[in-house]
């Protein structure tokens, strides 16, 4: 949430699962009525792709 500027309190429905053999994260969270699904590299935390919809 931090690489993006929103907090927390920004968003709703925040869930998140670990793909242990990718070592990626799956980070789902709605902001404004969209759900956007992140995929995060689970070592560097760096945001690899998202969609929105």
């Amino acid at each position: 949430m931090a690489n993006s500027g929103l907090e927390q309190s920004d968003v709703s429905n925040i869930t998140c699962s670990l793909d242990s053999n990718t070592n990626q994260y799956t980070v789902t969270f709605v902001l404004n009525d969209v759900t956007t699904t992140a995929t995060v590299d689970a070592a560097t935390f760096t945001v690899l792709s998202t969609i929105l919809g």
